[in-house]
């Protein structure tokens, strides 16, 4: 699971045999599952029994190794993978190309969860795309919603910098952005030392990927909704200390 996507199919297959299991359902005998099966997949503090969703969790395994390809392009595999499939480029700018492996396949499709969960923490600026990366934290998406304008379409950060004392050139800001992404770009801080740009996962507070967030975000992405909004804080804390 942490290489492949596992088929729909199998991972239905494994929800069943699961829930025949815990229900207690013997062969030729079908026993009556008394809670929907989504249900059961939610956290404790929200009344549920934080069954693994299969896919889920097979999603975010596969996302932990595009979060490697990020964090570590001179490993021997970034360095194999990315020769083939997105040289030149980042993993988060990579497309599925002709004939993918099934391996890169898998990995390519958990993408999305490092897009929607992570973003990049600016340091030197000149490895994020103004337009085309994640580097909001604040903002939905973490992607600038003002288009193009004065710069190029492939500019990067570096060139909204001042080049002597490296600070924000807030007039050319200004002349770019909305009006609340200004105030979001200015609040960012820049680094005195000349450090590297840092993908970062947005709701861990050393910014290191964890599985665990990664299912969760899934989680909340499929329902559209987070885990809580159904209950108040009261019911909450009943739950966490049952």
């Amino acid at each position: 699971m942490g290489c492949f996507k596992l088929p729909s199919g199998l991972c239905q297959h494994i929800v069943s045999m699961t829930n025949r299991f815990y229900w207690g359902s013997k062969k030729g005998e079908r026993k009556i599952h008394w809670i929907k099966w989504d249900k059961m997949c939610l956290p404790k503090q929200c009344g549920g029994l934080e069954f693994r969703d299969i896919e889920a969790f097979n999603m975010a395994l596969l996302a932990k190794q595009g979060w490697r390809l990020i964090r570590n392009p001179d490993s021997l595999v970034a360095k194999t993978i990315g020769c083939k499939y997105f040289n030149r480029k980042s993993f988060l700018s990579s497309k599925i190309g002709f004939t993918p492996s099934y391996t890169w396949r898998s990995i390519w499709q958990a993408k999305g969860v490092l897009e929607r969960g992570g973003c990049w923490k600016v340091g030197n600026g000149n490895n994020i795309k103004i337009w085309k990366d994640p580097w909001l934290p604040k903002q939905n998406g973490s992607k600038v919603w003002s288009p193009p304008k004065i710069l190029e379409a492939d500019a990067t950060i570096a060139e909204l910098m001042t080049t002597d004392d490296k600070e924000w050139n807030r007039r050319l800001i200004n002349q770019i952005f909305l009006n609340f992404e200004v105030k979001q770009i200015i609040k960012i801080p820049i680094p005195r030392s000349d450090q590297p740009d840092r993908f970062i996962w947005k709701k861990a507070r050393d910014g290191n990927f964890r599985v665990k967030l990664a299912y969760h975000e899934i989680k909340i992405q499929n329902r559209n909704q987070p885990y809580n909004s159904s209950i108040d804080q009261e019911e909450e804390n009943t739950w966490k200390q049952l």
